[in-house]
């Protein structure tokens, strides 16, 4: 009985590692009819995703951070026009009389998301490339330690990192 809950302990304890060390892969940038697909390890990732694996590299996170806020801003502008395309087209359908302004305006709304859209993807793939061009460095057997003075709140000491 105690080698089994050892056992499960030890299991419990080594699968958030095996994950950690799942997560430091390349990212693959896949351009496909109306945008681009990202995989890890032939898995899809969501821009969330992306969000979240990139957390932690200082370089990219601020690049996909406005590449998903670019994103948002083109899906609600998108919707937003094709909601105002939509209805006017749904009540000439019944018989009423359609405001064909509302479709201009959507019309509109719609090219405004492609650019933002465009991009958007743009930023990401850079911040794709930076994630992945940090990932090899920090492979690096030759990367060169740096030595930091780093202040705290009590007081002064220095930090190397490797």
């Amino acid at each position: 009985m105690k080698y089994l809950v050892i056992s499960i302990f030890l299991i419990l304890i080594a699968t958030p590692v095996v994950k950690a060390q799942d997560d430091k892969e390349k990212i693959e940038v896949e351009r496909v009819f109306g945008g681009y697909r990202y995989t890890q390890n032939g898995r899809d990732l969501k821009m969330k995703q992306l969000v979240k694996k990139m957390r932690y590299d200082e370089m990219a996170y601020p690049k996909i951070k406005s590449a998903r806020l670019n994103n948002t801003l083109a899906t609600v502008l998108g919707a937003a026009g094709g909601f105002l395309i939509a209805y006017p087209i749904g009540t000439a359908i019944v018989n009423g009389e359609p405001n064909w302004t509302l479709a201009y305006i959507g019309a509109g709304l719609i090219v405004l998301s492609i650019p933002i859209s465009i991009i958007g993807n743009k930023k990401a793939a850079k911040a794709i490339h930076i994630y992945n061009a940090n990932l090899y460095d920090q492979a690096s057997l030759f990367k060169k330690p740096q030595l930091r003075l780093s202040i705290s709140g009590p007081g002064l000491g220095l930090t190397l990192k490797f």
